[in-house]
């Protein structure tokens, strides 16, 4: 597998508007080495050739060339290649992009759309800018990722209007959200009924009915994920690590890490290294 990612060192945008992380290109080559993950960001995808599925919590969608795929933070997804017609794709690592949430889904899988090519263009625009390094090319792709957004943001409304979407309870839709978006703080259930002037039994009842997990149980997952993006991604220590996504000591972030991925932090980041030292090149400016 071919596999290149840029990462975007220096953040140009405003804090409310969609910033580019880094731009990636892979092909499949008969070595695929991709394993559900998740981001605390949202990534997008444009297949620019061949076949294959995304599996996004644990369900198949077939994707082909021309296909643009949105997948949400902390939404736990990977891809797999048609071996008979090899996928090549972009992807975009974006943070603060917030469009699609109104209709409530993880993930939106856009096909045969008129306006899919304007897109890839931009994609691949951005490709060429960080693979040059060219004086101003992080503002250059800061540019074209805005360009892009806004024109995802054009077609949202009506888009969502010929999807069936998911009616998740909106309470718990915005508890959500809420976690999403300080999972790095010392939150609590106590922190919860605080914020939204909600019992802590209610919250954890409504929550558990509508997701299958109580706010809590999510909190840990949406932390790991975050911790499992930072081992493979940079050099920060498991101390740093832990103290970076949250979690108030190193002993329960090795404890918590432990239950869930059924290593420690240590041993997932040496399997990721050794798994994918010679498919992947990483290039940080």
């Amino acid at each position: 597998m071919s596999f290149t990612r840029y990462q975007i060192e220096s953040k140009l945008s405003d804090q409310k508007l969609p910033n580019l992380i880094y731009v990636s290109y892979s092909k499949y080559e008969n070595d695929w080495p991709s394993f559900p993950h998740a981001h605390p960001f949202t990534e997008f995808y444009y297949i620019m050739s061949g076949k294959g599925e995304f599996m996004i919590d644990n369900e198949l969608y077939d994707v082909e060339k021309g296909n643009f795929a949105i997948i949400n933070p902390n939404t736990v997804h990977t891809e797999r290649s048609s071996p008979d017609q090899p996928m090549e794709y972009f992807i975009l690592g974006v943070e603060n992009f917030n469009y699609l949430y109104q209709g409530e889904r993880e993930y939106l899988i856009l096909k045969n759309q008129a306006f899919l090519p304007e897109l890839a263009a931009y994609m691949s625009l951005m490709y060429k800018e960080v693979s040059r390094m060219a004086d101003q090319y992080q503002r250059i792709c800061q540019n074209l990722l805005e360009n892009l957004t806004i024109s995802l943001s054009r077609q949202a409304e009506f888009l969502l209007s010929k999807l069936e979407t998911i009616s998740y309870d909106r309470e718990c839709m915005q508890i959500r959200r809420y976690i999403d978006n300080n999972y790095t703080t010392g939150i609590n259930l106590e922190t919860l009924s605080h914020h939204f002037n909600l019992s802590k039994s209610y919250i954890v009842r409504l929550f558990s009915q509508t997701f299958g997990f109580s706010p809590i149980s999510y909190l840990n997952r949406v932390r790991i994920q975050a911790s499992r993006e930072l081992l493979v991604t940079t050099d920060h220590s498991i101390t740093e690590i832990a103290a970076l996504t949250g979690f108030s000591s190193q002993s329960y972030f090795a404890q918590s890490f432990q239950k869930h991925c059924h290593m420690s932090p240590s041993s997932y980041r040496e399997a990721y290294v050794s798994k994918n030292q010679s498919p992947h090149i990483v290039i940080c400016p």
